[in-house]
């Protein structure tokens, strides 16, 4: 063998070897300290789930930031005052969703929350419109507790109806552009959901069904279908930036008139007082 060979090849096993052997120890060593770690982060994944036990649903937090109250703002005595309450919930709901998805939609999240937010808001706009109708039969005295649907074009029409027989109010023609765009917006989605039901007899009979932001099938028993956004071929597509714009204005002009009737109300109850009051002064 060549001389310089040989030198070389003692030169490698004078090194190398050692070399080998310290690297083998390190790789030992690493592989034991990333076992030790994985082992103390099973742990306190375990202790941080005996710290945070689970407990009844209806439980309280130490931190009052961490409790929702359900009956805080709610009131006994006044059914009207709690509808407008839960609608004020699904109003916050709805606007903060759609936030979410203006903020970041990069992992188009809005492809999904888009049917919590249709939800939220259309439950927006029929607690507001129930709770119109109530304040409007409360000022018409009238006893028996209003007939409200889930069919909110009808209770848009029940708002209009009651207007018109009101005194001293904003008018037919007030309350109609005051709710406007709440129509518009119901009649282009009622346009989506209709479907048309012709019976034996040849009654022809035309259906709006709400549940298209709950479920992907309609809510008939009978051979339920596809709502209308699964059976289209092209993008059923919505500007989130121009739906934000609706539900705001809506909320907004739902909740002048609610704010209207509720003033026209209190004032009622004031007159009936002194009313009260005069005939009381006048028996004594």
């Amino acid at each position: 063998m060549n001389p310089a060979s040989v030198i070389f090849f003692e030169k490698v096993v004078y090194y190398g070897v050692p070399a080998m052997i310290l690297f083998l120890i390190a790789f030992v060593c690493y592989i034991k300290v990333e076992e030790r770690r994985k082992i103390e982060k099973e742990q306190e994944g375990e202790d941080e789930m005996i710290k945070h036990e689970i407990k009844n649903v209806f439980s309280e937090n130490e931190d009052m930031q961490k409790n929702a109250i359900m009956n805080w703002r709610t009131h006994k005595y006044d059914d009207v005052h709690n509808m407008k309450v839960i609608g004020d919930g699904f109003r916050k709901s709805t606007l903060l969703l759609l936030q979410q998805v203006l903020t970041d939609n990069y992992d188009k999240k809005g492809d999904v929350l888009i049917f919590p937010i249709m939800f939220s808001a259309n439950h927006v706009i029929e607690v507001y419109l129930k709770v119109i109708v109530s304040l409007q039969q409360r000022l018409l005295e009238i006893q028996a507790s209003p007939k409200l649907s889930h069919d909110i074009k009808k209770l848009l029409e029940e708002c209009i109806a009651n207007e018109r027989v009101l005194k001293d109010s904003i008018g037919e023609k007030g309350i109609k552009e005051k709710l406007n765009l709440t129509l518009v917006y119901i009649t282009e989605l009622y346009s989506k959901i209709e479907r048309v039901e012709v019976k034996k007899n040849g009654t022809v009979k035309h259906l709006h069904d709400m549940t298209f932001s709950r479920y992907a099938n309609t809510s008939e028993q009978k051979n339920p279908a596809p709502h209308f956004y699964v059976e289209m071929i092209e993008n059923a597509t919505i500007d989130v930036e121009n739906l934000e714009v609706i539900y705001q204005t809506v909320f907004g002009d739902l909740e002048d008139l609610i704010n209207h009737y509720s003033w026209m109300d209190d004032d009622e109850n004031e007159r009936r007082l002194i009313q009260n009051e005069a005939m009381i002064d006048s028996m004594s």
